[in-house]
């Protein structure tokens, strides 16, 4: 008798089992949705004598549920039940129900021939007991025969015989899924109507089960678990005068197992369920006997998503109803694991589909376990990775074609044969071992943080254009091959004794290694290799940045080879350190870079001594060339018996020299004052050119020279909207009305002007804009955002003369991305204004004064030193302006040309930058007077009147002309330095100007206007909107 023994945590289980034996001795955990009843026993009792006798307890409520459908329930307070005796068998269907975690112990439950349920259980909630029988899903009921010329019904297909969510179980008996019903025969033609009827076709069988089926189960199989069989189709009927009818297809095999993140370990048979055949073809008496229906496919061993599965029994596919083999696994999404241990066998292919599949060569002991390598990618597809675990030793035969990377993480991996690895793919090795057992081969990356590769007599290649690192021992009697343009880093002891040859890419050295030959490409580290010759082409650059490399034996640098060294300001460099000789050709070169690491080699002595090459022996021969990249400084070498020594020595090249533009020579001019002591001189002086011009702009100060540009710039939009608002005020005094550049034209008829007597206006104007001031090669480009607010009084002095006074609130962001800078101004004006009216000729002027909060922040580097520094100050701004313009009416519009002066004087105070004294800036006050002109034409279109209320359309287009010196300048000075005079970026010398608004009259006292302006020149350009709102008492 086979057995089911079943340890199980079943948080939604749903089963309809067929026990054929007692259920016994082993514990199950299982959870269903409620099913309803006849009667229900709820169970109290927590021991149990087996008599059925005693109320409350689990033998009187099993005896008592004698109908189907009736309900056995245990109360929630009851965790344990210990049986005494022997549990009485359920007679009939019954659903046991618990909600809670209850495990009964003492006696199995048992059944014989009724279908058991079990009920409400979640992971929290769970029935634990004995489980013993084979269990077989219910199968589906036959289809029905169709009368005379009537089709035969298709088959139900069957039921699974344990299906649910979150259980653990342990079998070893059998499961078998419940198998797909008949078709029905067709039926024949009726022989007394054979003109008036066809035959009926044949019922398709019905699909046969999963023997389980659900999700996020543990299942460990000692047993025999195989999916439903498909049914047979049923056979078509006879015919007299046509063709037979047509057969049923045959059903499709259930899968042994299916579902959605299930862990399987299998040491027994999992199957597939097989396809039924087609139903044949009816006869006939005088036509062609009809088709047969199709076969029914064969299912799967085990299909699903988020599967683990570790196999070292059998599983396969299901035959179809005409002998093809399904696939033994298939998996469909999601990340799937498939772990083969010794003694496994898959009958049918493997098919992954997922987003991260892994082929898994597994187990912790003997016998050791071959695999055919040629299979990954015919038998085995879709995966990703093929991944060798536990202490086993697994051997790959036949020859690999795949592309799957390999990662062995415990045990050993051995190449059986030629070409079983798979050339030219990533190797991972963080623990066991990749033995290549004399077998050649070449791989694109080796990684990993332990392990071995042992080569044998192999030769092994690692062609890699990425950076990785290995952390294992390389052995064997082998050779290694770095090639590529990659980077490999060895940092284990690796003891192959046939050498290791660098052609290509680097070769990082922090651990141990024997004898080297580079033919190419780079040796660096700082771990220990044998002897090293550097031929043609190659380059030896010892550390990780700065270190040194140590070598057991000879060094030897050819013609043509190069020694990269690395040095700092502390006096450390680079170094080779040999217990043998050092043999030198004079066509080999020294290259002197500063240090990339955490010290950027920017602050170095003017005369400091390294050690870079120490011998054990002697150092013979010197180097032919030496080159450096730094700007001040020249490298000169020294050699004595067993050494050689660097020193770097101030040379005759000033710091003025490596400048390009103006800003850059008049800084460096400043620095050539420094004591050759100061940190910033030594700074400077461990520079190359790009890296010296980069510090000269970075301790230019460049944006308090630039910000000047920006003030002058934004004061143009204070006269546009002191000119819109005359405009404004104006609008009915005259038969044309009149139009602002910087604001929405006031439309024909009543304005705010009374035409008469004492006239208060009050007014708003609220503005944003964004913009930039390319830079000249000089100057870097400044980028700047504003907004604020104008507000004013105006009254009427006579008819045709208004006069006003204005104060205004704003702010402004610059940032100077180039210089690593950045400024916010708080700005305050107070100013005054008029206009008069002459006919239709308008003249406006004004003055206004700005003060403006300056706050400013830079991030200054010169090689090893740097710091933000910030500083306060005030600017101010002046200006005075005028402006004419004559309206004109036109058919289609009304349009007003204008003409306008202004005069701008712009001052800024000293200040003092806080931060470190060595960088921190100086500036004196400076000042810069710019006269501006502008000429243009504003235009309007009124395009609705109603109750009062008129809507028009303005713009405008002009020409503005800067008058004066355009650069503003800004004289500072280092702490003990000379003074020097840094230029800002520069305004436009001409700026085409653009409007466009609309403008709305609510009543003859108020209106409202919303307008966007623009302003283009070569290097500049701003854009912003203006909203306004006048108010007349």
């Amino acid at each position: 008798m086979k057995t089911i023994s079943a340890h199980c945590i079943l948080p939604r289980l749903s089963a309809r089992l067929r026990l054929s034996t007692a259920l016994c001795a082993a514990t199950l955990l299982v959870a269903l949705p409620h099913v309803a009843s006849a009667a229900t026993f709820t169970v109290t009792a927590a021991t149990d004598d087996g008599s059925g006798t005693v109320a409350g307890s689990l033998s009187w409520a099993i005896a008592s549920a004698g109908a189907s459908g009736d309900v056995i329930e245990i109360d929630p307070a009851v965790s344990t039940i210990t049986v005494s005796g022997t549990l009485p068998a359920f007679a009939q269907d019954v659903t046991v129900r618990a909600n809670a975690a209850v495990e009964i112990t003492g006696s199995p439950l048992a059944a014989s021939g009724t279908s058991l349920v079990l009920s409400g259980v979640s992971s929290t909630n769970a029935l634990a007991s004995a489980l013993l029988g084979t269990l077989a899903g219910e199968a589906g009921a036959s289809g029905v025969s169709g009368p005379a010329s009537v089709s035969g019904t298709a088959g139900d297909a069957g039921a699974s015989a344990l299906s649910g969510s979150g259980f653990s179980l342990t079998l070893s008996g059998s499961v078998t899924g419940g198998n797909g019903g008949a078709g029905g025969k067709g039926g024949d033609v009726d022989p007394f109507a054979p003109l008036l009827e066809s035959p009926g076709n044949g019922g398709d069988g019905g699909n046969g089960a999963a023997a389980f089926s659900g999700s996020d189960f543990k299942l460990e199989n000692q047993g025999a678990i195989t999916g439903g069989s498909g049914s047979n189709g049923g056979g078509g009927g006879f015919a007299i005068y046509e063709d037979g009818g047509r057969g049923g297809n045959g059903g499709a095999g259930g899968a042994g197992i299916a579902g959605t993140g299930l862990v399987i370990e299998n040491s027994g048979m999992i199957a597939g369920g097989a396809g039924g055949h087609g139903g044949g073809g009816g006869r006939s008496f005088n036509h062609s006997t009809g088709s047969a229906g199709s076969v029914g496919v064969g299912a799967a061993g085990i299909t699903g998503s988020d599967l683990t599965i570790v196999n070292k029994g059998t599983i396969s596919g299901g035959l179809s109803g005409g002998g093809v083999r399904a696939n033994a696994i298939e998996f469909s999404s999601g990340t799937n694991i498939l772990e083969l241990r010794a003694g496994s066998t898959i009958i049918g292919n493997v098919v992954a589909g997922g987003t991260s599949d892994t082929l898994v060569l597994g187990g912790d002991t003997s016998p050791a376990a071959s695999f055919d390598a040629g299979e990954i990618g015919t038998k085995y597809t879709g995966f990703e990775v093929l991944s060798k675990t536990g202490n086993s030793t697994w051997t790959l035969t036949g020859t690999s074609t795949h592309t799957v990377n390999t990662t062995v993480e415990a045990g050993t991996l051995q190449a059986g044969s030629a070409g079983a690895f798979a050339a030219n793919t990533v190797y991972t090795v963080n623990g066991g071992t990749l033995d290549l057992n004399g077998y050649d081969l070449a791989m694109s990356a080796l990684s990993g943080t332990g392990g071995t590769v042992s080569l044998g007599s192999a030769g092994l290649t690692v062609n890699q254009s990425g950076t990785t690192t290995y952390g294992g021992a390389i052995s064997g009697t082998g050779s290694l091959i770095k090639s590529g343009a990659g980077t490999l880093t060895l940092t284990g002891a690796n003891t192959h004794t046939g050498g290791t040859t660098v052609s290509g890419g680097r070769l990082v050295v922090n651990g141990r290694i024997g004898a080297t030959t580079l033919n190419g490409g780079t040796v660096g580290g700082s771990g220990t290799l044998g002897n090293v010759t550097a031929n043609s082409g190659s380059t030896i650059a010892p550390g990780n940045s700065i270190g040194t490399l140590n070598v057991a034996g000879n060094v030897s640098f050819a013609a043509g080879s190069t020694y990269d060294v690395e040095v700092d300001s502390a006096g450390n460099s680079d170094k080779i350190a040999a217990t043998g000789t050092v043999t030198i050709d004079s066509g080999a070169a020294v290259k002197i870079l500063a240090e990339n690491g955490t010290d950027d080699g920017s602050s170095y002595a003017p005369s400091t001594t390294y050690t870079i090459i120490t011998a054990g022996t002697a150092v013979t021969g010197t180097f032919g060339t030496v080159n450096e990249n730094f700007a001040f400084l020249d490298a000169e070498l020294s050699y004595g018996a067993t050494s050689v020594t660097l020193d770097l020595i101030r040379n005759d090249i000033s710091f003025a020299d490596v400048a390009r533009t103006a800003n850059q020579r008049a800084v460096a001019g400043s620095l050539s004052g420094l004591a050759s002591t100061s940190d910033l001189y030594r700074a400077v002086a461990g520079l190359n050119e790009t890296q010296a011009r980069r510090a000269y702009d970075s301790l230019s100060g460049e944006i308090h020279a630039s910000l000047p540009s920006l003030f002058l710039n934004d004061s143009a939009r204070l006269r546009d909207t002191v000119t819109s608002r005359i405009h404004d005020a104006f609008a009915g005094f005259s038969e044309v009305p009149e139009i602002a550049f910087n604001g929405p034209v006031g439309p024909r008829g009543p304005g705010l002007g009374t035409g008469s007597g004492f006239n208060l206006t009050t007014w708003g104007s609220a503005y944003g804009a964004y913009g930039k001031l390319d830079g000249d090669g000089n100057a870097a480009t400044l980028s700047r955002s504003t907004g604020g607010a104008l507000v004013g009084l105006e009254a009427t002095a006579w008819p045709q003369a208004r006069f006003g006074l204005l104060a205004g609130l704003g702010q402004s962001q610059a940032s100077v991305s180039a210089r690593a800078s950045s400024a916010d101004a708080n700005s305050y004006t107070l100013g005054a204004y008029g206009g008069v009216r002459l006919s239709d000729l308008g003249l406006t002027f004004g003055a206004a004064y700005s003060w403006h909060d300056v706050t400013s922040e830079r991030a200054v580097a010169v090689g090893s030193l740097k710091d933000t520094l910030s500083a306060d100050y005030w600017s101010r701004t002046a200006q005075v302006f005028g402006e004419a313009s004559y309206a004109l009416e036109t058919p289609w519009l009304l349009v007003s040309p204008f003409a306008g002066l202004a005069l701008l004087h712009q001052q800024t105070d000293a200040f003092q930058e806080q931060g470190s004294a060595a960088l921190a800036l100086t500036g004196d006050g400076s000042s810069q007077l710019l006269g501006s002109s502008t000429l243009g034409l504003r235009m309007s279109k009124t395009l609705a009147t109603t109750d009062g209320v008129s809507v028009a359309l303005t713009g405008a287009f002009g020409w503005r002309h800067a008058i004066g010196d355009l650069t503003p300048d800004q004289r500072m000075a280092l702490s003990g330095l000379d003074p020097f005079t840094v230029q800002g970026v520069p305004l436009d010398r001409d700026t085409a100007l653009v409007e466009a608004g609309l403008a709305l009259t609510i009543t003859d006292r108020t209106t409202l206007g919303l307008s966007y302006q623009g302003a283009f020149g070569e290097n500049a350009s701003d854009q912003g909107a203006n909203a306004r709102v006048n108010i007349s008492f």
